[in-house]
């Protein structure tokens, strides 16, 4: 999808830089993907951990 969208900007002989293109803003994406998932992850872990001392108090 991302290459027939760069495709309509650019003219059909730059096969090469829009799939450059291209590549680069998924790559670009995943990373910020792969940061939101360990931040999520991270939070769960946190949320884990104390969630037990909450229940403890509360006895």
């Amino acid at each position: 999808m991302g290459f027939a969208l760069a495709r309509l900007q650019w003219e059909e002989n730059r096969d090469a830089l829009v799939l450059a293109i291209s590549c680069s803003g998924s790559l670009v994406a995943s990373f910020g993907v792969a940061i939101v998932c360990v931040l999520a992850l991270r939070a769960m872990a946190e949320w884990n951990d104390v969630a037990p001392l909450r229940s403890r108090r509360k006895q």
